[in-house]
Formats: structure tokens, sequence, C-alpha cells
């Protein structure tokens, strides 16, 4: 306040004589304890009061005339802030503010504590309400900088004050409310008016009004000199509250002049000192570590919102300026203030590292881990619960952005981490208390929980999947389109993202309805985020709803299906009217390589030159995506586009024929490779089933090898599958037995002779040593990629089993549906066309589901032959 910084620049004059040059002074904060609940004038004093600094631990009693004595550290700085705690039952600190104390320059001079009942009207103070929102600008700008798509909620400074003074949030929201409309009517007033700006959360307004009181105060310390310091004083005040009202508008470039500003002229005033006869200034260090404090928020918030080298530039400095800070005020002389520059600076080493990549990024991550950490060291759930949910959300943020970027166990076990770190948060961030927090916490878990399922599959990772789809529609309890329009269009998106999971990963009506969800919450958040007014949020959700809708039109046959096929392309055609290859080359080029996946399946999906014409553009957009994901810059997507290209080869060589067809066939078999030089077994192992079961090996495709069915066109389950062979009652109950008992049933068939079945079972049994060809969903394809020389052409079967067999498949789950392949050598290709009409056909649940109820071999048979027809 202003009168506040009136009274010190006054205390200043009498400073007290510096102690004698080795002489040893017993630092101690003294004080009185009293209250003013019979008014100002009739204190009445507290004996027998334990007084304690909440940050060190230390404490005095208060004797018969309520005066205490506490020792400080040496090391604790004159205007540095301690908070102060009692054991008097029933009463609240209402001076300092929530018990805050600013260490005196002089501490001969006790310090005065006054206290009322809890619950007191004469809390309610238009002195103290502008304190306290002077207090929340200030303590808010000391937050990081808010992420997109966070609100600035200032709740939990309302929640706090409510419980120290013994009142609901509910309460202290109406007594600043009244205190509101008269403050409104004084318009001539900036600073106030400032005031009422910052609690109607009009931070731009607000730092508009504490701008102009700061000029107005500089133009009076111009014309005048001995009490032009105080002026100065007093503009510094204003200035900061300036740059604390635009840190929360999220203008970080402003906030940062402002804080300029005022380190210019607190300097000024130091120099005025002399002149006055004043010859310290001790609050100077720590109001200049304070201010440097801001600058840095201010740059880490200009670093997350610039791109370029000027986000490195700022984000560099920040980081720099935090560890000059953690340098120069260590843990034991302001335990909180270290806290809260770890945390800060944690937030800034996220920031870096998800900019950066390679082992560098990672570095700066794991980095941001530890100061999270160490933040919480001090931040305890006991002692500063809130603080410690905030950076234990913080927390959780880099520990998932670790996790993406580390495969394996190392990777799953960050996420993991990750995921507990966010629903520790929740068990202070509470519903009832703090409802917006809690549900970014419960937005961010459900993030978080989606990244889990992708490592884990199986049903562990769908269970996970269903807690994220759950921790969405929680968040949208608080996040409403009427209250909170962009949040619960986030939210929306990610709910449909997580649908979009469960449904891929459910077979039959449930993962169809599923799907139907998730393109419907994508629709909603299309209600909020329009071309016009949200151009990048509306091409994100348009992507994601080409997904979905991809997914959909997978599941479903006939019109149907190409329907939902044509509006995922054209969902994602959408999108790239906005995101351009220039402006944001990655998500481009996830576009491209999304838009390339629909025309591939649109393209199988119809005949003719119509869908040639689809297969051909799929390839282009798989390839004008290779342009940005590189194998050095970005291997994971680059392997996934390989894997997308491969496919769209693939389809194309098989449908056109001829040389040309060759040509794409081994272009589809070369993309095929690449994608496993990335995807491989132990990192990525459901990607690196789905290419293997593709990849041919040593695959060497000449015109010869396509003789035959491959001449005509796709592969039909006819060319291959021996009805004799089909097996619908395995009694076989391992891997070995089944894969035994169906290589006879070949034989039987007359397909190779007795003696090469030995030969035949090592290569299979040998090829599963390699890797389990059970790639999850309860099926298998043993034999995809084995050749041998017993066979003419590619052979093969089914074999259904009624218990089911372990095949350590990726999801962990048994399989009851085998499909047999046994290539020859001389023919190749024709493996690699009865992998893909295989792998098209059992990603459709329908067929799986017909297939399992089939009773009889001529059951099966007749299935086979609608779907080679397009009935599946």
């Amino acid at each position: 306040m202003r009168t506040a910084c009136t009274l010190l620049a006054l205390t200043l004059l009498t400073l007290p004589s510096p102690p004698a040059l080795g002489q040893n002074v017993l630092r101690e904060l003294h004080g009185e304890v009293f209250s003013i609940e019979n008014g100002e004038q009739a204190p009445q004093f507290f004996p027998n009061v334990q007084m304690t600094l909440r940050e060190f631990g230390a404490s005095g009693l208060t004797n018969d005339q309520g005066l205490f004595r506490i020792q400080l550290p040496a090391n604790v700085l004159s205007g540095q802030e301690v908070t102060l705690r009692h054991d008097k039952k029933g009463y609240a600190i209402c001076f300092p503010l929530l018990g805050k104390q600013l260490i005196p320059a002089d501490l001969t001079r006790p310090v005065e504590i006054r206290m009322l009942p809890e619950g007191s009207k004469l809390f309610w103070t238009h002195e103290r309400i502008e304190e306290f929102i002077a207090r929340t600008a200030g303590e808010s700008a000391k937050k990081p900088p808010s992420r997109p798509g966070e609100a600035n909620d200032l709740s939990a400074y309302i929640l706090e004050l409510g419980r120290h003074n013994g009142f609901t949030a509910d309460e202290v929201r109406q007594e600043i409310g009244k205190w509101m409309e008269v403050a409104r009517k004084n318009v001539t007033d900036f600073r106030r008016q400032g005031m009422v700006a910052f609690a109607e959360k009009n931070f731009r307004l607000a730092g508009e009004n504490f701008r102009r009181s700061a000029e107005e105060m500089e133009q009076q310390a111009a014309k005048k000199f001995r009490a032009g310091a105080a002026d100065l004083r007093a503009s510094a005040a204003d200035r900061e509250l300036a740059g604390d009202a635009f840190f929360n508008a999220r203008d970080y470039r402003q906030a940062l002049q402002q804080y300029r500003h005022t380190l210019t002229l607190l300097n000024t005033y130091k120099g005025s000192l002399g002149p006055l006869g004043i010859k310290t200034y001790p609050e100077h260090t720590v109001d200049v570590q304070r201010l440097t404090f801001k600058s840095a928020n201010a740059k880490n918030g200009l670093g997350e919102r610039v791109s370029g080298p000027d986000s490195h530039r700022y984000l560099e400095e920040a980081v720099r300026d935090y560890q000059r800070l953690i340098a120069l005020v260590p843990r034991s002389s302001n335990p909180r203030q270290w806290a809260a520059t770890q945390n800060n600076l944690g937030t800034a080493l996220a920031a870096l590292g998800a900019r950066l990549g390679g082992p560098e990024g990672l570095r700066r991550l794991n980095e941001a881990v530890a100061a999270y950490r160490q933040a919480l060291t001090v931040y305890t759930r006991d002692d500063l619960p809130q603080l410690w949910a905030t950076t234990q959300n913080n927390l959780g943020l880099a520990l998932r952005a670790v996790g993406a970027r580390l495969g394996g166990p190392e990777g799953l076990r960050r996420l993991n981490e990750g995921v507990e770190a966010y629903r520790q948060a929740l068990t202070v961030r509470t519903r009832d208390d703090l409802p917006q927090d809690w549900a970014m916490i419960q937005n961010n878990l459900g993030t978080a929980l989606r990244a889990v399922d992708e490592r884990l599959g199986g049903p562990e990772g769908l269970r996970r999947l269903n807690e994220a789809v759950e921790a969405y529609r929680q968040a949208l309890t608080v996040r409403t389109r009427d209250d909170l329009p962009q949040l619960w269009a986030m939210t929306q998106n990610d709910l449909g993202g997580a649908l979009g999971a469960v449904g891929a990963r459910l077979g039959g009506p449930e993962g169809l309805r599923r799907l139907n969800e998730a393109v419907e919450a994508y629709r909603q958040a299309l209600t909020v985020y329009t071309r016009d007014n949200l151009p990048q949020d509306w091409a994100l959700s348009q992507n994601n709803l080409g997904g979905a809708l991809w997914a959909l039109g997978q599941r479903q046959g006939g019109p149907e299906g190409l329907r939902r096929l044509s509006e995922a392309v054209e969902a994602y055609r959408q999108a790239l009217t906005v995101v351009t290859r220039d402006d944001l080359p990655q998500q481009w080029a996830t576009t491209q390589d999304s838009l390339g996946g629909a025309l591939w399946a649109l393209g199988e999906r119809l005949g003719g030159p119509e869908g040639l014409q689809r297969l051909n553009e799929a390839v282009e957009a798989c390839r004008l995506a290779l342009t940005v994901f590189t194998r050095n810059d970005l291997p994971q997507y680059w392997a996934m586009t390989q894997n997308n290209l491969g496919l769209a080869l693939g389809a194309l060589g098989q449908r056109q024929g001829g040389p040309e067809g060759l040509r794409q066939l081994n272009e589809a078999v070369e993309a095929d490779r690449q994608a496993l030089t990335v995807h491989t077994r132990d990192d990525l192992p459901q990607a690196w089933a789905l290419n293997d079961v593709r990849s041919t090996g040593d695959l060497e495709v000449n015109h010869a090898s396509r003789g035959g069915m491959m001449r005509e066109g796709r592969m039909k389950f006819l060319d291959f599958v021996v009805r004799e062979a089909i097996i619908t009652d395995l009694q076989a109950t391992t891997k070995e037995g089944a894969i035994r008992e169906v290589v006879r049933s070949l034989q039987d068939a007359g397909h190779f002779a007795g003696a090469a079945l030995e030969s035949i079972m090592r290569l299979l049994l040998g090829r599963e040593e390699i890797g389990s060809t059970g790639v999850g969903g309860g099926w298998a394809c043993p034999g995809a990629n084995c050749n041998h020389p017993a066979v003419a052409r590619v052979v093969g079967t089914i074999a259904l089993s009624r218990r089911g067999i372990e095949w350590d498949a990726l999801d962990g789950e048994p399989v009851d549906i085998l499909f047999f392949l046994i290539s020859s050598p001389k023919r190749p290709a024709d493996d690699l066309g009865a992998q893909e009409v295989i792998g098209r056909h059992m990603k459709d649940d329908r067929f799986r589901d017909r297939l399992r109820q089939a009773e009889t071999r001529e059951q099966v048979f007749e299935l086979l032959e609608g779907a080679d027809q397009g009935n599946p």
C-alpha cells in the first residue's frame, strides 16, 4: 500500500548505527501480540502465545505484555518475508496480512501483530482489501507463466484468505464486491481503479491504470526534492503492480518492461538517499531479487509465446536468472523463495526441453524433473499444501514429457510417475475448493493415462484408457461451454482422442459406440473452435475428427463406411487450409500423413480409376510428410509415415500390375524395412508387429514372382487358403503343438511331402523365436515372411481354438484365431499379398466376430468367399 511505502521511507531516517567491525550481534525479531477487537485505541495484549516462523521453525513465547523474541538465521535479509504462526485458538492475525511479516531494517523495534477473533467483520476494512489485492497481484506474478488453455484463476488466494480469517470463499468474494462498489466511484484514483480491474480479472486494464498511477507519482517526484524520494518509492510500487497485471494478462513483453522500469526507479531512489542524509537502503537487495525473479518469469512466458531463436534466447536467459537467484538465495536463508525459484526453473527447463530434440532436449527435461523435486523438499503437503499441489502438477507435466521421449521400461516408469504426481495433486486440489485447478489437473491426468496406454497395450492399457475418459469427463463437469468455452472445447478434443483410442481397441458394437462418441466430441469442440476466430485450434480438431472418422470407416462396411472415409479425407483437407508447411511444418506433416492413411483406406474400398486415383493421392501425401519427418530429426514420425507409405504403395502396386506395379511393390517393401529400423520390438512392440507382419525379409520381387494369382490384381483368401486344412476346433494347447497340428493338416491335404514336415516346423518355430507373430486382439499369423522349397506357391489355412492359446502376443492375451502361411522362395511377393488381405480383413471387428462364431469348415470358407466379394 502507499501508506506502507511512506512509513518505510520514514523508518529509514532513524536507522541505528551499524555494529562495530567484528562485533557478534544476535539477530532477533521482536514483536508484540495484541487484539484490536475493542478498537485500535484499546489493545488487548496476549500473554503465553507461541509465535513461530514457519520457514525456519524458530519460535518464541509472549510475556505478560504480549512481547516475544524469535532468533533469526544469520543470513536473513532486511525486507525478506517470513510467515508468522500462532497457537491462540479462535483468533487470526489481521496485520500483517496473512501473517506475512517483512523483516524490518531496525530489529530493535518490535513489530506489531494485531489479531481479531476468527470471522470478525473488523477484518474487512477497505485498506486491508486493497492490501490483499495488491498482494494477490504480486504473488500471482511469482508463479510460472500459465500454459495455453489455462485460465488465470485467483480462487486459491481467496480460499487462503478465507481460511486464515475464518470465512468461506463466497463470503470473501461478497466483501470484495462491496468494496468494489465504493472503489469504482473514485474514477480519478488510477491505483484504486487498477485494483478494481484486477479484482474483476480485467488484467490489461489493471496494468494500464497502475502504469498511469506510477506516471503521476514520477511527475510529482520530478517537482520535489526531499519528498520526491517517497514518491519514487510509491511509483516503483505501482510500476511493479503494472508488471504483475500485464503478466496475468499474458503480455509478458509489457510485464518485462514494467519490471525493468521499476528497477530503474528503485536504483534512482537508492541514489537519492545520500542528499537526504540516509546512507543505506537495507531492503534494496531483497527488492532487486524479487524483481529479478519476476523478470525471469516474464522471460519464461515470452520464451513460450514467441518462436525461433528468440524463444530459445528468452528461455535460456530465464534459466540463467533462476540459477543465479538459487546461488544468491540459498535454501537456508529463504526456503520458500528458494523453492519458488526451483519450481519456476523447472518450468523454463521443461519449455526448453520441449523445443530441443535429441539428448540435449532430454537432458533439459530431466533437469526440470530434478528442479521440481527440489522444490518439493520445501513445499510439503502438511505445511504448504497448495504450493505442493501446484508443483506436483508441474512435476507430472515434466515426467510425462520425459516418458514420451524415452522408450522401453524407463519411459513407462516415468509416465507412471507422472500419473502418480497428478493424483497426488488432486488430493489437495479438490472440486469443491478449487474447481478450475481441479479440472485442469484432471485433464492433465487424462493425457498422461493415454500416454501410458500407448506403451502398455492389452487389458492394462485399456484400463488406463478408460480412466483417461473418466478424467476428461470429470473435467467437463467444471469446464462448461457457457462458463469456459475454450477450455471446454480443449477438453472435448482430448476426450475425443481417448474415446477414439478405446473404440479402436474394442471390437463389436461397443467399439463402434466409442468411436461415434469420439466423432461427437470433436464436433462439439468445433462449435467453439471456428476457422475465423481460432484457426489453429480449429485445424487441430479437424485433424482429430478425421482420425475418428477414418477409424469408423474402417469398421463399417458398405455405403456408410465409404461415407465416413470420405468425411475423414475432407476433414484432413480442411485442416490443411490453415496448417501450412511454412508456418507449422510438423503439424502440416502429421496431417499429410493422416490424409495419406485415409486416402489409402478409401482407395482400397473404391474400384476402378477412382480407387487408383485415391491410392496415388495417398502415396503423394505420405511423401510430402517425409519432406519434414526425417529419420535424424523425428525418427518415430518418420517411421510411422514410412509405414503408411508402404501400405499405400503395396495397395497401388497390386492394383496396377505390370512393371509399374512391380516397382511400387518393391518400394512398399523398402518403406516397411525403413520403418523397422526405428520400430524395434524392444522399444515399440506394437508398431514393430504391425510392420513386421507385412515386411518380407529378404524379398526380391521380380516379374516372374508376380505371375499366377497376383497377375489379376489384389490377392484373395481363396487364392491361398486350403479349404481341406481349415481347423475349427484346434486341440493343441501350446504354441508348438498348435503349429504342428496345423502343419500336419496342410500335409494331409497334399500340399507337401511328409519329409518336409519337420523342417517346416523348425522354420515356423524359429520365426516365433525372433518375435511372436501374435499382434494382439486375439489373433496371430505364424509363418508370415517364411518361405520353404516344399511348396510351389503360397499356401495357408485358418485354425480356431475354442480355449485360446498363450502366444506371447503383444497385448499379453491368448489367441484364438490363427492364420498360417508358407510361401515359395520362387514367389515371395505372394506372401506380401496374403499378409495384406489377412491384415485388411482382421482389422474389421465384424469379420473377426463372425470367424469366431463359425462352427464348421464350410462356414469358415463361406465367410472367406464373402470377404473376397466385398461382403464381410
